[in-house]
């Protein structure tokens, strides 16, 4: 039982700590940090997060059908990048895009802000991916 609680406990540290960093914040102007690039145009994360019991079905389920759209913009040449890492212990994800220009990155950007309006705990922010 004290595994569950601490785990649990974790969980709702690294929320915390995402929300409160601006790592899910919804602002398009993203400060630097250490071990990271400046803040560029070509770039952004989509976070599926959980509330302390696990990821939504819904979320899941539109986080799937964006990771779908972003593989094809891969094979088409318009994305260089993209990177899908575990952040959570309830399987809250980050998937970090780096595209091919930052017109590309907007155009792209501003559909899957439209696909995800409305899905709970699912957030698309412009920001600097992590270093490799």
């Amino acid at each position: 039982m004290a595994v569950l609680y601490a785990a649990m406990f974790e969980s709702l540290i690294l929320l915390a700590c995402l929300v409160a960093g601006g790592c899910v914040s919804h602002g398009a102007a993203e400060q630097a940090t250490p071990g990271t690039s400046p803040p560029s145009a070509s770039s952004f994360s989509v976070y599926a997060l959980s509330r302390g019991t696990g990821v939504p079905e819904r979320t899941r389920q539109v986080f799937q059908e964006i990771r779908a759209l972003l593989e094809d913009a891969q094979r088409q040449g318009k994305i260089v990048r993209l990177q899908q890492t575990r952040i959570g212990l309830e399987g809250e994800t980050r998937l970090c895009v780096e595209c091919s220009s930052s017109a590309v990155a907007q155009e792209l950007f501003e559909k899957l802000r439209a696909l995800g309006k409305g899905v709970e705990l699912l957030n698309v922010v412009m920001e600097t991916c992590p270093e490799r």
